[in-house]
């Protein structure tokens, strides 16, 4: 905050201290959400908060040490571990997302969201064969339009990104692309 009141001085008829005050602003904001989750880090929302803030921050460490606070206090419910498995992401700790996909895919198991998760969390790690294997689990589950958590389309997902190049053409997958399209 020093740096605007140093501008100030040198060009008073700017707002710099308007700026320096919403700088303020939002580090208070910031401060009050980490406190937050240091009181209560079993609350899911705290969490988030914490994340997304040190995520904005690209502060790995700290982001590491919210999924280490929270994860032994989350137990075995499937949003949470959604949440640690996301914040596993937003760092690039594709190791251990998978950990908590695949046990996600034993929570949930009729869940296509999961195992379409952990087949992109494979394919990061260069794991295609486990890849395709997940990715057909997904779309199996997807066909038969069960239930998930998720209201992503895969089928649109698995075209339009580029992640899924090394399986669109794959023996076990294509069949689940053509057939949707012609439907």
């Amino acid at each position: 905050m020093a740096i605007t009141d140093e501008l100030n001085k040198i060009d008073p008829k700017n707002d710099h201290l308007l700026r320096r005050d919403h700088y303020q602003r939002q580090l208070d904001n910031e401060n009050y959400f980490i406190n937050a989750f240091t009181k209560n880090p079993t609350n899911p929302t705290n969490f988030v908060q914490a994340i997304y803030i040190h995520g904005r921050r690209g502060r790995t460490n700290e982001i590491l040490t919210a999924i280490k606070t929270f994860s032994p206090l989350a137990g075995q419910d499937p949003k949470n571990l959604t949440l640690i498995k996301n914040a596993y992401g937003l760092i690039q700790r594709w190791e251990d997302k998978a950990l908590i996909d695949e046990k996600l895919t034993t929570l949930t198991p009729d869940d296509y969201a999961p195992w379409f998760d952990l087949a992109q969390t494979r394919l990061q790690l260069q794991q295609n064969n486990r890849a395709t294997q997940a990715l057909k689990e997904a779309l199996t589950r997807f066909k038969k339009e069960t239930e998930s958590s998720s209201a992503v389309n895969i089928i649109d997902a698995i075209r339009t990104n580029t992640i899924f190049d090394p399986l669109r053409e794959h023996p076990e997958i294509k069949p689940f692309l053509e057939e949707a399209e012609k439907n």
